[in-house]
């Protein structure tokens, strides 16, 4: 070990491209640990010499009155008691505040089962650098004279402290890859292992993880890292190609220092310490030093804690922002709920499930099995279809709207043609088609159309839409005499507009009969029930077993009972209710609070076409409400936190959306 600071000094100058050595620079320190490193120099070793090259001082906390050290001071929260202080003078705040902390009450968690494996946190990615140039996805492309992110060896080492370092490799993989579909390119291109959902939530949850674990310095080295590899990328390349963009970043920071409030909130400012995080893989769970089978109800991220010298588990449900949909399920998912009124169908439906997931690992989906495995699965949930109804029935409706666009096609006439060919440029861009973004479509559509002669068959029309899209069937079809129709009747033709009236009429009648049925039916009310503890698990929050980031907002016990008045969540749970319709047809999940007038919107519920008029199956929306997004940021702030918010603008900020109730 070489500790003459003349040859450390000169080394590390001659590194630099400047020569000069600033101790506060993030880049030079990390110059400067590799530099010890290849001097000798243990980790401990490293990191108290880099730790001393900051100036440290002693506050007083203006609200708890404890005292400790901390690099900047922010005057609202701290009374400076000694700047610049001493070895001696730290070590006297240290061993006063071990003795306060040996009297504090013992936190209650979940127990870990060992230390942290140092070599797992350690290894490589898997697949390595090698192999994965082999197969890597299509990359993003770059403004000449730069290059793609690359973190080097001393970067990584600087930023990993606390995840599985392969978490700085899978990152910059996926920042230089592009997004060619929302589960495309899938995560496992970057990193073997099993992530479930989009590819970009998937994504932001590693960036998170890593975020939330990093002290300040970290987290700006990567802001500035990030930041550069986006300034970077060419002026082709669309917000629609990258998996992460600035706004992820932002989302991650917003978690970041909400988790930092909730944890000086519960623990106390300085009381606390990150010293291991994990993504919710068994393996790196297992690393951490918890046993993944004793896991939370819907966790993503994994946070191991130094509290008071005791260890302390923090399971973390990521969500992006306030903005968050529970669950999407098509409208047949109703039809699965209404299975549990046969125990038989729902144990056999189950078990299909499960088998056909286990053929789909094996690649097997083209097998005679899992096809009459499918068949069977339908035909179960074909028995409960009239548990809504003829008019909430999604294949009534389906069968309905096919019929209807078919009509349509058999009178497309000459005239109606002729009105077509006719029609202007500025004609394909009224609001309607442009909101669809189908008005580039139509008018490719309309140029095919024009060359057909009445009457067109389903067959040449599925031809056309085939040499215009790319794609046929009935979906297809049924979307081509939409688009036409709505064209057609902007054009005057009045037996167009009243097949648009036709077919948005359709849906609504289906809507409302669906929505008016579903929650009368008990079997299927507690179906949306369950769906929705899944995505907002009430019990676990309320408990303190799990906590939720949104964004910069938390969800957790202290929250909860700030909204519900209540930590006993079987007294909420017998308060749910679902109410409505509304005037735009949404129905609310609400929580009416025992003994007093008070009324939490927790979710709102609808079906709902896409493509309105020619999306095959509808989905069942199950939204955070409004309302209960204003409550969780009223919480936080009634707690006493700082919640961070990204917004640009004061009209487009929380408090502005919902600091007043």
């Amino acid at each position: 070990m070489n500790t003459n600071l003349n040859d450390i000094l000169t080394e590390w100058a001659y590194r630099l491209k400047d020569g000069t050595p600033y101790p506060k620079s993030i880049r030079d320190k990390i110059v400067l640990e590799s530099v010890l490193k290849d001097f000798g120099w243990n980790v401990a070793q490293r990191e108290e010499l880099l730790r001393n090259l900051v100036e440290v001082d002693i506050v007083k906390n203006k609200d708890s009155g404890n005292i400790y050290t901390v690099k900047n001071v922010n005057k609202d929260k701290h009374t400076l008691v000694k700047k610049n202080a001493s070895k001696d003078d730290i070590e006297k705040i240290e061993k006063d505040d071990d003795t306060d902390k040996k009297t504090d009450s013992k936190i209650d968690t979940k127990e870990f089962k060992s230390e942290i494996d140092k070599d797992y946190y350690d290894k490589d990615v898997d697949p390595s650098d090698e192999d994965y140039e082999k197969q890597k996805p299509e990359q993003l492309e770059f403004k000449e004279g730069t290059e793609p992110l690359k973190f080097s060896e001393e970067e990584i080492e600087f930023l990993a402290t606390k995840f599985p370092k392969k978490y700085i490799k899978v990152l910059e993989r996926i920042m230089n890859s592009k997004k060619t579909g929302t589960f495309e390119p899938n995560i496992k291109s970057f990193i073997d292992a099993a992530g479930a959902g989009q590819t970009s939530s998937t994504a932001g949850e590693i960036m998170t993880m890593m975020t939330v674990s990093m002290n300040d310095e970290q987290m700006s080295f990567l802001e500035q890292k990030l930041g550069e590899h986006w300034d970077n990328l060419a002026d082709t390349v669309r917000d629609g190609d990258l998996i992460l963009d600035r706004d992820w970043l932002e989302s991650a920071k917003g978690v970041r220092a909400g988790v930092k409030e909730r944890y000086d909130d519960y623990y106390g400012e300085g009381n606390w310490e990150v010293t291991g995080a994990a993504w919710d893989v068994p393996s790196d769970v297992e690393a951490m030093g918890f046993d993944y089978s004793k896991k939370g109800f819907s966790t993503d991220t994994y946070f191991r804690l130094k509290v008071n010298g005791q260890d302390v588990l923090d399971e973390l449900s990521l969500k992006k922002d306030l903005d968050i949909a529970l669950a999407q399920p098509g409208v047949n998912e109703a039809f699965y709920w209404a299975l549990a009124q046969n125990k038989e169908d729902k144990e056999r439906y189950d078990n299909i499930v499960k088998k056909k997931g286990e053929l789909k690992s094996l690649k097997k989906t083209g097998t005679k099995e899992y096809k009459a495995l499918t068949a069977e699965a339908n035909q179960l949930l074909k028995k409960y279809e009239n548990t809504l109804g003829e008019d909430g029935n999604p294949s009534k409706r389906t069968e309905k709207e096919n019929k209807s666009s078919m009509d349509y096609l058999e009178n497309l006439n000459q005239e109606k043609l002729e009105l077509l060919r006719n029609a202007k440029d500025e004609d394909f861009d009224i609001p309607i088609l442009k909101k669809t973004k189908t008005n580039k479509y139509m008018r490719k559509l309309r140029d095919e159309l024009v060359k057909l002669k009445p009457p067109i068959s389903p067959e040449q029309l599925n031809d056309v839409v085939k040499r215009v899209g790319g794609k046929g069937g009935q979906k297809y079809l049924n979307k081509a005499t939409m688009i036409t129709a709505r064209l057609l009747g902007h054009l005057g033709d009045e037996d167009s507009k009243k097949h648009v009236d036709e077919r948005i009429g359709i849906t609504a009648n289906f809507t409302k009969a669906y929505m008016n049925n579903i929650v009368k039916v008990p079997e299927i009310r507690d179906g949306i029930m369950s769906t929705i503890r899944d995505k907002f698990p009430l019990n676990a929050l309320m408990s303190g077993e799990e906590t939720m980031a949104l964004g910069g907002v938390s969800a957790d016990k202290k929250v909860m009972k700030e909204i519900f008045g209540t930590d006993d969540y079987d007294e909420v749970e017998t308060n749910l209710e679902v109410d409505g319709p509304d005037d735009k047809g949404f129905y609310q999940l609400l929580y009416k609070v025992k003994g007093t007038d008070r009324v939490v919107n927790l979710s709102k519920l609808r079906a709902r076409q896409r493509g309105l008029g020619y999306s095959t199956t509808p989905n069942f929306e199950m939204l955070i409400h409004e309302d209960f997004k204003g409550e969780l940021y009223r919480a936080n702030v009634s707690v006493g936190r700082d919640v961070y918010d990204p917004a640009r603008t004061e009209k487009g900020s929380m408090k502005t959306k919902y600091g007043k109730k």
